[in-house]
C-alpha cells in the first residue's frame, strides 16, 4: 500500500512539473512574439521607394506624330529632367506626384531617359524606348467612328459581367496599339522571321504581302523580305496578337542601337567661370567638373517660372540640374537648370 502512494506522489510530481514546463515555454513564446505587456508590436511600415513609372506611351510602342505627350507619376513635387535624344526638358510633378509633358522625337528608335531628384539630391531614374514613324501612320486604315451607347443602370448580377466586357475592352485596346519587335534574325521560315532581342528574348515576326520592308542607311531605301539574312537586326511594327505574334506592318533594316550615355546630375556650384563649374553633387558631395557643349541651353527657374540665361549668369552657390555625358574627366553639359538658393 506504501509503495502504491509513494508511485501516485511521484506520477503526480512528474506531471506537474510536465505542465509547469509547458506553461513556461507558452509564456515564453508569447513574450518574445508580443512583448512583456502581452500586446502586439506594431511592425514600422517600410518606407516608399522613390522610383519614377511611365505611365504612357509604353515599351518600344510605335508613334505617328511628334511631339508626343509622355505622362507619369514620382515622388510628389520633385523636380523632373527628361533628355530626349535631341533636346532635354525640365518640369515639377505635382503635389500628387503626376506629370506630364511634350516631347519631340527623332525618326526610327528613340531612348528617353528620365530622372527625378529631390531637394537632398536623391535620384530615381527610368529609361523609355519608343519608336517615331510617320510612314506607319500611312498603312492605317481608318475605321469608321461608331457612337458610343448610352449607359444603363445595371444590377448587381451584372456587375461581374459588366467588369469582364471591361477587362475584355481594355485588353482590345491595347492589343490595337502599334508596337515594336526590336532584335537580331535568327530563323527565316515562309512569311515568318524570328528574333532574339537585346534581352535575350525569342520573339516571333509574321509578315504579309501588304508588309513594307526599308533599308536604312545614308539613304534609305525599300527592300523585299528575301534581302533579310539572318543576323540582321530589324525593328518590325505591327499588332500584337493573342499568340504574341506581331503582325508586321512595317520592317526596318538597321544597326544595333547602343545605350545611350545621357544623364541628369544634381550639383551645388563651388566656383563658375565661363567656360566651366566645378560643382559638387548634393547627395554624395562628390566633385564634379561642369563643362559646356558649343550649343548648350541654359535656363533659369525662379517662382515656378523658366526664363532663358547665359552660362556666365550662373554663380557660385547656384543649384544646377546638367543633362549631358561623363567626357574626358568632365561632365559636358548640353543641357542645364539653374535653380537660386
Amino acid at each position: 500500500m506504501r509503495k502504491e502512494i509513494l508511485f501516485a506522489i511521484i506520477a503526480g510530481g512528474i506531471l506537474g512539473l510536465i505542465i509547469a514546463f509547458g506553461i513556461w515555454r507558452a509564456n515564453s513564446a508569447f513574450t518574445s512574439r508580443f512583448g512583456k505587456t502581452g500586446k502586439g508590436t506594431p511592425t514600422p511600415s517600410p518606407k516608399a521607394e522613390f522610383v519614377i513609372t511611365i505611365a504612357s506611351p509604353t515599351e518600344n510602342s510605335v508613334i505617328t506624330e511628334s511631339p508626343v505627350l509622355i505622362s507619369g507619376i514620382t515622388k510628389p513635387s520633385t523636380l523632373v529632367a527628361i533628355s530626349s535624344e535631341e533636346k532635354d526638358y525640365f518640369i515639377q510633378a505635382t503635389e500628387n506626384g503626376s506629370f506630364e509633358q511634350k516631347v519631340e522625337l527623332v525618326g526610327g528608335i528613340n531612348e528617353i531617359i528620365f530622372t527625378a531628384f529631390d531637394e537632398k539630391g536623391t535620384e530615381a531614374t527610368q529609361r523609355l524606348n519608343v519608336i517615331y514613324s510617320s510612314e506607319f501612320a500611312k498603312t492605317l486604315k481608318e475605321e469608321p467612328a461608331t457612337a458610343s451607347p448610352t449607359p444603363k443602370p445595371t444590377t448587381s448580377t451584372e456587375s461581374a459581367g459588366s467588369v469582364r466586357e471591361i477587362v475584355e475592352e481594355k485588353i482590345e485596346a491595347a492589343l490595337k496599339n502599334p508596337l515594336a519587335y526590336l532584335g537580331t534574325v535568327t530563323d527565316i521560315s515562309e512569311e515568318t522571321l524570328q528574333i532574339k532581342s537585346n534581352g535575350g528574348e525569342i520573339l516571333q515576326v509574321a509578315t504579309s504581302p501588304e508588309t513594307t520592308f526599308v533599308k536604312t542607311g545614308k539613304t534609305a531605301k525599300e527592300i523585299k523580305f528575301v534581302d533579310i539574312a539572318i543576323g540582321d537586326f530589324i525593328v518590325a511594327m505591327g499588332y500584337k496578337n493573342g499568340n504574341n505574334v506581331l503582325d508586321t506592318k512595317r520592317i526596318l533594316v538597321t544597326d544595333a542601337p547602343t545605350p545611350t550615355s545621357r544623364k541628369a546630375i544634381y550639383a551645388q556650384v563651388a566656383t563658375a567661370n565661363k567656360k566651366d563649374l566645378t560643382a559638387k553633387l548634393v547627395k554624395t558631395q562628390t566633385e564634379v567638373k561642369i563643362v559646356p557643349t558649343t550649343s548648350v541651353s541654359v535656363q533659369l527657374r525662379k517662382d515656378g517660372k523658366l526664363s532663358k540665361i547665359k552660362f556666365a549668369d550662373i554663380a557660385e552657390g547656384d543649384i544646377v540640374v546638367a543633362v549631358g555625358s561623363d567626357e574626358n574627366a568632365s561632365f559636358e553639359a548640353r543641357s542645364i537648370l539653374v535653380i537660386k538658393p
